[in-house]
């Protein structure tokens, strides 16, 4: 039988190669508990909360967003009545101050 088709081989092999690897990732592991690699335990702890920090930031974004939408499809609404019905001079005012806001708002947002 050639040592292609032989079975057992096969599966030693493959243990050997697993059993190497377990031998790599511990020999990995004890240089990282060395003192010399303190200081980049340290930076990879800033990484990782630096992009917590930023995925967390994202969410923000994306609800600010929403809620900019909303404000910007309820004040189309108002200048749609506004348009239809008429409104007095203050609530003319009121309207135009919360556009001005939303606006500055929404570019503060996008740039």
């Amino acid at each position: 039988m050639s040592k292609d088709r032989d079975q057992t081989l096969q599966q030693r092999n493959s243990t050997q190669e697993y059993g190497s690897e377990i031998n790599h990732f511990q020999n990995l592991l004890a240089q990282l508990e060395k003192k010399e690699y303190h200081p980049k335990r340290r930076q990879m702890t800033i990484a990782m909360g630096n992009q917590r920090r930023s995925a967390n930031r994202h969410a923000y974004m994306m609800d600010i967003k929403t809620r900019l939408d909303e404000q910007s499809r309820l004040l189309q609404e108002q200048l749609v009545g506004k348009r239809t019905f008429g409104y007095k001079k203050e609530q003319q005012n009121e309207l135009h101050r919360a556009i001005k806001r939303h606006l500055e708002i929404s570019a503060k947002f996008c740039a």
